[in-house]
């Protein structure tokens, strides 16, 4: 993968379709350690991270929500 003049970079579009990343989506950019993340800037459970729905207010999904009902 190369680097155009203006900086860009091409995302394939297998990994777009595996990963359901349409046109004008908006994707958040990191660098972690030596390596560049590009993620979905979908909302995302603030505890597990893996949940794409967020079910309250506070951002966390169904499922930990439920994890917590169960200890209360």
């Amino acid at each position: 993968m190369k680097i155009d003049k203006l900086g860009r970079v091409v995302i394939p579009m297998q990994i777009r379709k595996q990963l359901k990343i349409a046109d004008n989506d908006e994707l958040e950019i990191n660098v972690i350690d030596e390596a560049i993340v590009i993620r979905s800037s979908r909302k995302r459970c603030k505890i597990c991270a893996k949940s794409e729905i967020v079910c309250s207010d506070l951002g966390i999904c169904q499922s930990c929500i439920s994890i917590i009902k169960a200890i209360k």
